[in-house]
């Protein structure tokens, strides 16, 4: 490969970097700083909501300058500020005096995905950084005019959510067509996953060609934005000028008691004669997160946990409401150590009359209430009124009757039907097996393939069951009642798929088009490991035939790794050439011969590194060594999940 086809990135000087690091400040500002306008938990829902975008700035006396990332979409701009003052703070912690003030050389980049180049995007392109095309993303290398490359994804447009975990390696050239593996890894590229930095060392010589090269193991790319929902039969408009949103009525008459009211009595019919919601434009984007966490996606809950809050306090949605409040019940404590501070926080939220119950539930049974009463002489008048009375004091004597706390059921808030006397229940019938179901449900997961009942009166709708599926149940001896109850539940609760369902699912959901249920048993497959030559051939045959390609990319990373013998013994079978297709063969061989995890079994991991800070010099490289400070060794053993909250 010449060196004159890599992109040439402008020169960049190494310099001395001198940071504070406090051990209040980890993935957002020192709490110190802003407590007083807003608390920790404001904070992590303000970073990424823009409504409250202008508000926190003002608050904090910030500029638009200080706080441009180089990010398109609003919703991750100071989540990935945060993000840039840590990559500063962790780089601040490398002796000084390794470091030489010099002008380092010209630098060349070259990016490859699965052996295909990326091709370089001058319109995305940054003046301090460059930018790749990356399947659906951007690859984005940024720099400050320090020795630090900063690597990320990115994407243009809002409400995008996407995951990208990969085997990253790299390599390093001194100008010549020579380049020299220095590091490698398996990484997180996602949307909330800190970004790469490389800090570039010429002690050894100079830098001045670096080959990043990816192998991926899991990939996913999915828009979210209610704009993207078809075949509707609601209308919302905000008269705002911009676009309106179109949705399910049924949905919304399910889930939320105001929007079902105005559904159900309209004031305004289209063409159609379906109804048209006329809302305020201020509540354009608390509608867009309601409608958002309604639909089935991979969206987490927290990105603007505070508006979602709000849309759900304000259109009644109460089972919205409950899975808000476990959310905030499992997270508080990290950010509101006392009670007073987590119900005050409750309240400001909208959320007290669920969690506050909870709150003060805990608080009898692990003694906190009981140091809390015994600190003031009237501990009512810590509270409102209202709120004492109505919430706190039935509270209290609920947790001295009961041993453990009950939240209600999703069964209980959104109950299944029983009949289809409601106009909005539907049947799902195949071979003489019916169970009901509301209509708006179905149509958020998608009921385009399902066929349709001639008759007006009987609202029957027939799922797709092929051969291959059918099969499968006969074999496993599953009832059909109860795979038809198991997809219902889903629907309905997200509820997890009972393992013996699990496959047969995979091939409904394929035929039926229902792409969230497809990826949800592809991953729930992708967990179990190939520990025999018969699960391994059916991950590969079933990743090939269904296009499950995080199924298959995660086999070749366990055949090339951990389960290289499983993979060995498979391919050593008779008859298998026959059985898989020539891609997929031809990739399992590739992998057993120059599989990356054969000479370093990090690469054999799925989880990604945590350590996204990695030194690169010409011959040699990888992760900084964490110092001796406390605070960066507890930061080091961090992963997302404790930063940014468990993924739904």
């Amino acid at each position: 490969m010449r060196l004159i086809e890599y992109l040439p990135l402008k020169s960049i000087g190494i310099i001395s970097i001198s940071v504070v690091f406090s051990a209040d400040t980890m993935m957002m500002d020192d709490e110190n700083s802003t407590g007083e306008i807003y608390s920790a938990l404001d904070q992590l829902s303000c970073t990424t909501c823009p409504d409250d975008f202008a508000e926190f700035v003002e608050n904090l006396s910030m500029s638009n300058a200080a706080l441009r990332t180089g990010m398109s979409d609003p919703e991750m701009n100071i989540v990935l500020e945060n993000q840039d003052k840590l990559g500063e703070k962790v780089m601040a912690q490398v002796d000084e005096d390794q470091i030489e003030a010099q002008l380092a050389p010209e630098l060349a980049i070259a990016v490859y995905c699965d052996g295909q180049k990326l091709f370089y995007d001058e319109n995305s392109a940054t003046e301090n950084g460059f930018s790749f095309f990356f399947k659906d993303l951007y690859l984005k290398f940024k720099t400050d005019s320090t020795n630090v490359l900063e690597v990320r994804t990115d994407h243009p447009t809002p409400y995008m959510e996407w995951k990208v975990v990969a085997q990253v390696r790299i390599s390093a050239s001194d100008g010549t067509q020579k380049f020299n593996v220095v590091d490698g890894d398996v990484f997180g590229l996602g949307k909330y996953d800190p970004p790469i930095f490389l800090q570039l060392d010429h002690s050894k010589g100079d830098v001045k060609g670096l080959k990043v090269d990816m192998r991926l193991i899991e990939y996913s790319f999915e828009k979210v934005s209610p704009s993207y929902f078809k075949d509707t039969d609601v209308t919302i408009t905000f008269n705002d000028g911009s676009d309106d949103f179109y949705t399910y009525g049924n949905l919304l008459q399910l889930h939320s008691h105001v929007l079902g009211r105005m559904i159900k009595r309209p004031q305004l019919l289209d063409v159609y004669g379906h109804p048209v919601i006329q809302l305020a434009p201020e509540d354009r984007g608390m509608v867009t997160e309601l409608l958002v966490y309604l639909y089935p996606n991979s969206r987490p809950i927290y990105p603007r946990f505070r508006t979602l809050c709000r849309a759900a306090w304000k259109f009644q949605c109460p089972a919205v409401m409950f899975k808000i409040g476990e959310w905030f019940i499992k997270h508080i404590s990290s950010h509101k150590p006392t009670l007073l501070e987590k119900i005050e926080e409750a309240l400001m939220l909208g959320i007290g009359d669920v969690v506050i119950p909870r709150l003060v539930f805990d608080a009898v049974k692990n003694g906190e209430w009981a140091k809390l009463i015994g600190q003031v002489s009237e501990p009512n008048q810590l509270f409102p009124a209202d709120v004492y009375d109505e919430i706190i004091a039935p509270a209290c004597l609920y947790a001295r009757k009961h041993k453990f706390f009950s939240w209600p059921k999703p069964s209980e808030l959104i109950p299944r039907p029983k009949d289809d006397t409601d106009p909005s229940v539907v049947r799902l019938v195949y071979s003489g097996v019916t169970v009901f179901a509301h209509r708006g449900v179905l149509q958020a997961h998608n009921m385009s393939r399902f066929g349709v009942s001639a008759s007006a009166d009987r609202k029957e709708y027939y799922p797709i069951f092929t051969v291959e599926t059918r099969e499968y149940l006969n074999n496993l001896h599953i009832d059909l009642r109860h795979f038809l109850n198991e997809f219902v539940d889903f629907v309905y609760y997200n509820k997890p798929i009972c393992e013996a369902c699990i496959r047969p699912m995979l091939i409904f959901a394929h035929d039926n088009e229902l792409v969230y249920l497809k990826g949800k048993m592809e991953a729930a497959i992708a967990m179990q490991p190939p520990i025999s030559t018969n699960i391994m051939r059916e991950h590969l045959t079933l990743a090939s035939k269904y296009g499950l390609d995080n199924l298959l990319r995660t086999t070749l990373v366990r055949a090339e790794g951990h389960y290289i013998t499983v993979a060995q013994a498979l391919v050593g079978q008779s008859g298998i050439v026959n059985e898989l297709t020539i891609p997929t063969m031809r990739k399992l061989a590739d992998r057993l011969c120059t599989g990356w995890s054969l000479i370093n079994w990090k690469m054999a991991e799925r989880t990604p590194t945590t350590r996204n800070v990695r030194r690169i010099f010409l011959d040699e490289g990888g992760p900084v060594v964490p110092t001796a400070n406390p605070t960066l060794e507890s930061f080091y053993g961090l992963n997302s999940d404790d930063a940014y909250g468990d993924p739904i």
